[in-house]
């Protein structure tokens, strides 16, 4: 289910620690930075089934 806050170009992340995806923002001047704009359900990775699966890719995100 994608969430009506998303735009395209946003980033659906798996982070460590958090018990569901969240969407993420790039800041329009800093593209390094990124905003949560908030959890986002996505069937199959869902209570660590991605880490599971292995088929990701690992990243760091800035947030602010």
């Amino acid at each position: 289910m994608v969430s009506e806050l998303c735009q395209q170009g946003d980033t659906v992340a798996i982070l460590y620690g958090c018990s569901w995806p969240v969407i993420l923002r790039a800041h329009e001047e800093i593209p390094t930075q990124f905003r949560v704009l908030g959890e986002v359900y996505v069937d199959g990775f869902m209570e660590g089934e991605a880490l599971e699966l292995r088929s990701f890719k690992e990243q760091r995100f800035n947030l602010y």
